[in-house]
């Protein structure tokens, strides 16, 4: 199995408890992008950061977030240079 590594930056201001909760909601866009997802042998991470500039919705941000990282797991294998890539899709 493989792990995915991938990160949620946001400009809104979250304490770390809250940017823990957006990382675990972004998660689920693992689960829509990828199969098999969450197994015993892989080490799926997703870090979350806010530059705390501006008032957001922890649920908007971390809705979004899962949409957003299935989204860019489907573009890194679409655009990838592995031959054949369209049996990952």
């Amino acid at each position: 199995m493989n792990t995915t590594i991938g990160i949620v930056a946001t400009n809104g201001k979250f304490s770390k408890t809250e940017l823990r909760k957006i990382a675990s909601m972004t998660h689920n866009g693992y689960a829509r992008a990828i199969r098999p997802v969450h197994t015993m042998m892989d080490g799926d991470t997703i870090f979350s950061l806010a530059t705390n500039k501006v008032k957001a919705d922890l649920n908007l941000v971390g809705s979004l977030g899962a949409k957003v990282m299935a989204r860019a797991i489907a573009n890194a294998i679409y655009f990838s240079k592995i031959e054949n890539s369209s049996e990952f899709i």
